[in-house]
């Protein structure tokens, strides 16, 4: 059977013929559909372009109309396709047989695909990839012409820095003068250990450091008598000669001793006098708050005391102008005339070591880790003040109290001492220190309860490593040490006993 056009107005056997085709066509299991709607039948199939039905004859080795190449065969990969369509650079299929290394779909540069397919324009394939790659000799290294990025042919003045060849720099000419040597061997800057005359360079030792025989600007020698004046070696002067007697001294500057009365290098201050109570201390240092030294010198740095930090911590403020004494924390609980408790109500009681709750007991039924506080129902402020206060003090205010408190747990840290005014329970940390000053918490809905939380507290509070003065400066086992003379020192914690 053969696809013949229908022309409207030639209604022929042929016509009718070609109507029955695409019937046929529509319900023939092996009938194939072109793209543009058109059904041919058995032993027909779309033409490459999909626009009309030809015969099965694709791989006859005869190149027929609608074909646009016939190499006899159905294989891809040698220039013809096994749909007789040629293959080229382009068409989305790396034709392996013709060279091609990719094909994307498009004849363009720099998207992994050379526009010609011969390279997949990775550096190390052999094939140089413009304007991305200066040179390309298959492989990966550098040192030999052509670098491991393929960006640089290796020699000085390329515009590339190749390291491998020794070059620091690469600034596309061969001149000197301009931050990068003739050579491409040097940056031309003082400190890379080449001598860059041009650059006014005395001597260059590699580093910017001074006081090694070369400069940190590589302009000195830094010898007394050279006309330089190297202030980093002492020199207050060099007027080119080692005599005295001149307006220079021979050695080209002072003793350098601090307290000699003469700022040197180094110093910030010097009043020639080895006193630490005023506004340079030791080691020619200006005095500050938390270097140790209290300095009695009326003005802007006069302190009234000063622990070694400039911290709130410790005996004194973080400013050094208030003494801060060690202090207890104290806190209250006072109920009004009206005032009442009820049932499961708590007041929650600590410090930074530890915390209890003590519940309001009128039931006999108290968590095991609560401390119950046992009242009547309807109780009035002095049973309620007389029993909580009770059993806080039982709790609280002895070494060995509180061993079988609430579950049986011990609270060995939280030491009260509790004394009661009236309707009103005083509560006083037995330790001094800041770690006491914490919230007292309360559940009471009654208005009339009112608590003040403790606070007051005050030293033992510095961490290790912080400076002191004394032992109640320092935190929670830790004590100040002092070395021998001192009398200030750093918080370092305590060693166990063996």
């Amino acid at each position: 059977m053969h696809c013949i056009d229908i022309s409207l107005g030639r209604m022929t056997v042929v016509s009718l013929a070609l109507v029955i085709v695409p019937l046929v066509a529509c319900v023939e299991p092996q009938s194939d559909s072109c793209a543009n709607g058109r059904i041919c039948p058995p032993g027909y199939t779309c033409s490459p372009h999909g626009n009309s039905c030809i015969g099965n004859t694709c791989g006859d080795n005869t190149k027929d109309s609608n074909e646009e190449c016939d190499d006899g065969n159905d294989l891809n990969g040698d220039g013809c396709r096994s749909d007789c369509i040629l293959e080229f650079c382009g068409d989305g299929v790396q034709q392996i047989g013709i060279g091609e290394k990719c094909d994307d779909g498009n004849q363009q540069d720099l998207d992994r695909c050379s526009a010609n397919c011969l390279s997949d324009e990775t550096c190390g394939n052999g094939f140089v990839d413009a304007p991305t790659e200066a040179c390309d000799d298959g492989n990966n290294q550098s040192g030999d012409g052509c670098s491991a990025d393929c960006k640089s042919k290796e020699k000085c003045g390329d515009g590339v820095v190749n390291t491998e060849w020794g070059e620091r720099c690469d600034d596309e000419n061969k001149q000197s003068g301009d931050g990068c040597s003739r050579d491409c061997r040097s940056d031309e800057t003082c400190g890379n250990g080449v001598l860059d005359t041009v650059i006014g360079e005395t001597c260059d030792d590699g580093n910017r450091e001074s006081a090694d025989g070369c400069s940190a600007d590589c302009r000195s020698t830094e010898r007394c008598g050279n006309n330089v004046v190297d202030k980093h070696l002492g020199e207050v002067c060099d007027d080119g000669n080692t005599q005295s007697g001149d307006g220079c001294r021979a050695d080209c500057h002072s003793d350098e001793e601090c307290h000699n009365g003469i700022l040197d290098p180094g110093e910030e201050c010097d009043d020639g006098n080895h006193l630490d109570n005023d506004d340079c201390v030791d080691l020619c240092k200006l005095a500050k708050c938390g270097d140790g030294h209290t300095n009695d010198n009326e003005g802007a740095r006069h302190e009234t005391c000063d622990d070694g930090n400039s911290d709130s911590c410790g005996t004194c403020s973080a400013d050094c102008t208030v003494v801060q004494q060690a202090g207890r924390a104290t806190g209250t609980i006072h109920i009004s005339a009206d005032g009442g408790v009820l049932d499961k109500e708590i007041v929650s009681i600590g410090d930074s070591h530890s915390r209890l709750v003590f519940e309001f007991d009128t039931t006999g039924t108290v968590p095991d880790a609560h401390i119950g506080v046992n009242v009547d129902a309807g109780a009035g402020p002095k049973e309620v003040i007389t029993a909580l206060a009770a059993a806080i003090d039982s709790t609280c205010a002895s070494p060995d109290a509180g061993a079988d408190a609430g579950s049986g747990s011990a609270h060995p840290l939280l030491r009260l001492t509790v004394t009661t005014d009236g309707g009103t329970i005083h509560l006083t940390h037995q330790e001094q220190g800041s770690f006491g000053n914490q919230l007292i918490i309360e559940s009471v809905a009654d208005s009339e309860f009112v608590v003040k939380s403790l606070s007051g507290g005050q030293g033992f509070d510095c961490p290790v490593d912080m400076g002191c003065e004394a032992h109640h400066d320092c935190g929670p086992g830790s004590l100040c040490q002092k070395d021998e003379g001192n009398i200030r020192g750093k918080c370092a914690l305590t060693k166990p006993s063996p």
